[in-house]
């Protein structure tokens, strides 16, 4: 049995001689940036991101080490196999003294013949997300020496793949800019998906100031929503929005003092929003005695 890869955000994965199985099972998402996985044996190592939103290439650097005190065997020395599980694909690879095996969009094998002891092999490769969800890529290696046999090891790198970039706005107002304290008036606030692809998992939150109260509860035309009074706050759940659609989300207020007050209100999506700087509106009254 070879040694199981270590890494503080990933389970350990075994690996057996006879097969250099690689994990297929799709794990949690793991953080939006590059991360290091190493084997426990130091055999392999990658550097590459964890997170990829979809139609955006990530790249991975992986390192293969000759971890014995001899020279290795044979043209193969070590041989390493980097295989592109369903919703990604692999689309450029370099390094390495020798491409080989199944170079293509599914996976590719790099061959270093004859590598000294503690000498290293390295290679990087593109992959890109093309579904939304969680896959596993997964590495291995081995070699053989002339007294210590084979050797190798493997890991796994999970990648959760978001959906692609687009651009979801929210904007606000009030049905009267200057009410009477004590009088109801309506906020309005619109969250719209204004391109280029479908947004998921869209949310608004807003909380009324001091000084004014929800009068009743919120609607949205797309979405459900929840208010709490006591706190001043609407949050809805709109969830997916088609490019160019948008939801209307409506809720009653008083003023319980003169003055002027502003409401923020807020939209969030899973993925990335290409126009962050839209994502939240401010809505000013200044209620009159």
């Amino acid at each position: 049995m070879f040694s199981l890869f270590h890494h503080s955000r990933v389970a350990a994965v075994g690996l057996t001689a006879a097969t250099l199985a690689l994990g297929a099972t799709a794990v949690a998402a793991a953080p939006a940036f590059a991360d290091t996985f190493t084997s426990a044996d130091g055999v392999v190592t990658a550097v590459g991101p964890t997170t990829l939103a979809a139609g955006v290439a990530g790249t991975y650097t992986v390192t293969f080490t000759n971890t014995t005190s001899e020279t290795t065997n044979g043209i193969a020395g070590i041989a390493f196999d980097v295989t592109t599980p369903t919703g990604m694909s692999l689309t450029h690879s370099a390094g390495c003294s020798s491409l080989g095996g199944g170079h293509g969009q599914v996976n590719f094998v790099c061959i270093a013949p004859n590598l000294a002891p503690g000498a290293s092999v390295t290679a990087t490769f593109t992959e890109v997300g093309t579904t939304p969800g969680t896959a596993t890529l997964g590495l291995s290696a081995f070699g053989s020496t002339p007294t210590s046999g084979t050797f190798g090891d493997s890991l796994n790198i999970p990648v959760t793949t978001l959906p692609a970039p687009t651009d979801v706005q929210v904007t606000g107002s009030s049905n009267n800019g200057g009410p009477q304290v004590g009088a109801t008036f309506t906020y309005t606030f619109q969250v719209k998906d204004n391109g280029p692809t479908g947004a998921s998992g869209v949310a608004f939150d807003t909380q009324l100031p001091p000084g004014l109260a929800l009068a009743g509860t919120a609607a949205a035309s797309l979405g459900t929503c929840t208010t709490d009074t006591t706190a001043g706050t609407v949050h809805c759940d709109i969830g997916n929005l088609n490019v160019g659609q948008q939801s209307v989300i409506t809720f009653p207020a008083t003023a319980s003092a003169a003055g002027s007050f502003a409401t923020t209100g807020t939209v969030t999506m899973t993925g990335t929003d290409s126009q962050p700087a839209n994502n939240a509106v401010t809505v000013t009254v200044q209620p009159r005695s």
